[in-house]
């Protein structure tokens, strides 16, 4: 992955993924060899997660590298603490153990290949791959492929924390990764938007009543709405304004 990341050879897959979901997931899975070790992993929450464009593969990756780091390296019986934070345009992933800290001018050179960090003449190896060093490594290059960044810093009372920030919207194909809805009771347009937008990439969602589209608009934040104000209900239109107003979507088409 890394050389072809190197040579620009590597293209991401771009598409519409709920990334705490993607992050869930990846805890699951780690859960097995962190209570092989007593280590618990506590997730949170922060803010009202809404999608993101991104590679589904290489972020699974880099949460699993992210992750097996902290608790190959957390004490026995200690906790690995996990943070998704939406911040709107940025989401913020932080994973946090309770293992061996980082000297200080090791904290750069960690991402580095190969890199491993030095004490008093023996390895103690902060990547992945079975000490080859090459995980942080991975890790780094999935993150800056994305538009993001990744640091590492020491906790205060031992251990290491590591803070990935991504962009809500990594460049790709036009269209690709973007969402429409299109709000259609009476199903009267739907047929002229549904696949030309689809052809485009767009993942479109129809909706035909107020809960339709309080769960498309809470849930899938779209990009794109097109209604027919003629023979909406005050209800329906209403929720779809003050979607307009709040998170202002890059058109809002009405006929």
């Amino acid at each position: 992955d890394l050389d072809r990341i190197g040579h620009g050879a590597y293209a991401l897959d771009a598409r519409r993924l709920h990334l705490d979901e993607v992050l869930r997931t990846c805890i699951e899975t780690s859960q097995v060899t962190a209570a092989d070790k007593g280590v618990a992993i506590r997730y949170q929450v922060i803010g009202i997660p809404s999608p993101v464009v991104a590679d589904l593969v290489k972020m699974e990756q880099l949460f699993n590298n992210v992750l097996s780091n902290a608790v190959k390296f957390s004490d026995l019986g200690s906790e690995v603490e996990v943070t998704y934070e939406d911040l709107g345009a940025v989401k913020r992933i932080t994973v946090a153990d309770r293992g061996p800290g980082i000297p200080p001018e090791d904290l750069e050179s960690i991402f580095d290949r190969y890199y491993q960090v030095k004490r008093k003449g023996s390895l103690t190896p902060r990547g992945l791959g079975g000490g080859v060093g090459l995980g942080l490594a991975i890790a780094r290059s999935i993150v800056e492929t994305h538009g993001g960044s990744i640091r590492a810093e020491n906790r205060s009372g031992g251990g290491c924390a590591f803070a990935i920030e991504l962009p809500a919207r990594t460049l790709g194909a036009p269209g690709r990764g973007l969402a429409a809805m299109i709000v259609d009771p009476k199903g009267a347009v739907t047929p002229f938007l549904d696949a030309p937008l689809k052809r485009k990439g767009v993942d479109v969602f129809v909706v035909r009543g107020v809960e339709d589209a309080g769960r498309v608009v809470g849930f899938e934040d779209p990009d794109l709405v097109f209604l027919q104000e003629a023979g909406l209900g005050a209800e329906l239109l209403e929720l779809v304004e003050c979607h307009a107003r709040i998170r202002r979507p890059r058109a809002l088409v009405i006929s």
